[in-house]
């Protein structure tokens, strides 16, 4: 199954960017929350916002740690958590590991290619404005 999604418009403080955000529901301990996550091709792993995860109720200040380097090269602890992601448009709810740091709280998650772009075909199309989803399960 196939769907494409628009980006969606963020303001900057000088104009509007389009990025390819999508509302995914993510489920731990059986609490179930929608929020806005980034579809991030230059991202190893996928963050959950320490926003986000404090709305879920989780205690990230224990877990499996690990180091994580930044863009800039910043090192930052994440706490790896495991949780469920449905994206809209299909059946299928999936296991992920997301990683939270209390440094993230950002107000967009991110997903990134280690769990997600192996469940999901993904394609940009920048002119278009749109994210292509092609689930390969």
């Amino acid at each position: 199954m196939k769907i494409t999604l628009p980006f969606q418009p963020c303001k900057t403080p000088n104009d509007v960017i389009y990025r390819p955000l999508i509302a995914v529901e993510v489920e731990h301990d059986k609490k179930k929350l929608v929020f806005n996550f980034l579809v991030d091709s230059g991202a190893d792993f996928s963050l959950l916002s320490r926003d986000c995860a404090q709305k879920l109720g989780m205690d990230f200040s224990q877990g499996r740690t690990r180091p994580v380097n930044g863009i800039l090269g910043h090192k930052v602890d994440f706490v790896e958590k495991r949780v469920k992601l449905a994206v809209p448009g299909f059946d299928k709810p999936f296991e992920s590991v997301v990683f939270i740091s209390n440094e993230f709280s950002h107000q967009d998650s991110i997903l990134g290619r280690d769990n997600f772009f192996v469940l999901y075909r993904v394609g940009f199309d920048q002119k278009a404005r749109e994210l292509v989803l092609d689930d390969r399960r």
